[in-house]
């Protein structure tokens, strides 16, 4: 594991923790009990050889609120650093999840439906005021002191209004996170951050310099399930070669026992 430079974990709060969890997925519970789970978790990670960890979450499980902040009362803030030393105590980065535009604006398109043109899960980029509520909610979550993001913008899909629908699908996700890239390097420097290809295949060799052009804004990307390899080897090693940034995979297949069942009741790995 040496070899790499970034040994990542990453899951949701539901897949940190030891005990079942009823109810619909995702859940993110922070009590006593979780905070527990996580430092045992992070003393495995380093012990393991890992060197960051990616948590999603830490605040919404699909919904922002309509004023960001109050998403979290005073013992969740608390308990969020809480995590986030633990990480740090220990040797690792802790990142952040966030979805781009999708992922947890359901409430806020919902209250705002122009925000929205084909995809109600999903604000489109090209309305302005999308864009502001992106920059309200990245502005919150980098009030904490994360080592960086794992941005996500494609599992709810995307946008195809008269505006949006000319770009192929890698070139519309390459715009928005380079875009979100570059409004956080501008303020807050150094920040790690992280795209995960999730709902974007990187199967088609026409869109390789969407993905270089991302790369340079970024500091690492996920290919989650090895999707540049449907394009043959040949054509994911020059996509690897071309890239400014590191590029990695899941291996191609995640497990993960159901949150309602003993997290230790059988084991696969990735």
């Amino acid at each position: 594991m040496s070899a790499f430079a970034h040994r990542t974990l990453t899951g949701w709060i539901s897949e940190y923790v030891s005990r079942p969890l009823p109810g619909a997925w995702p859940q993110i519970p922070l009590d006593d009990e979780t905070l527990a789970d996580f430092e045992a978790y992070f003393e495995l990670c380093r012990a393991c050889g890992y060197n960051e960890a990616v948590v999603w979450g830490f605040f919404v499980d699909r919904r922002w609120p309509l004023d960001i902040g109050s998403c979290v009362d005073e013992d969740r803030r608390d308990r969020i650093h809480r995590v986030i030393e633990a990480g740090q105590a220990r040797g690792l980065k802790v990142h952040c999840g966030l979805g781009l535009y999708s992922w947890g604006f359901d409430a806020i398109v919902e209250a705002h439906p122009h925000l929205s043109r084909t995809n109600p899960r999903v604000m489109c980029p090209a309305v302005p005021e999308a864009r502001a509520w992106m920059e309200r909610v990245v502005d919150f979550v980098m009030g904490f002191p994360f080592d960086g993001l794992n941005m996500q913008s494609a599992d709810n899909g995307r946008c195809t209004c008269a505006d949006c629908e000319g770009m192929s699908t890698v070139e519309y996700h390459a715009r928005l996170n380079a875009e979100v890239a570059r409004y956080i390097h501008a303020r807050w420097a150094g920040k790690c951050l992280i795209v995960d290809n999730w709902g974007c295949p990187f199967s088609d060799p026409s869109d390789v310099h969407h993905l270089v052009a991302l790369s340079a804004d970024v500091g690492y990307i996920i290919d989650h399930n090895n999707s540049a390899m449907a394009a043959g080897r040949a054509c994911r090693k020059q996509l690897v070669g071309e890239l400014a940034c590191p590029f990695g995979t899941l291996a191609g297949r995640s497990v993960w026992p159901p949150q309602r069942w003993e997290r230790d009741r059988w084991f696969l790995p990735t």
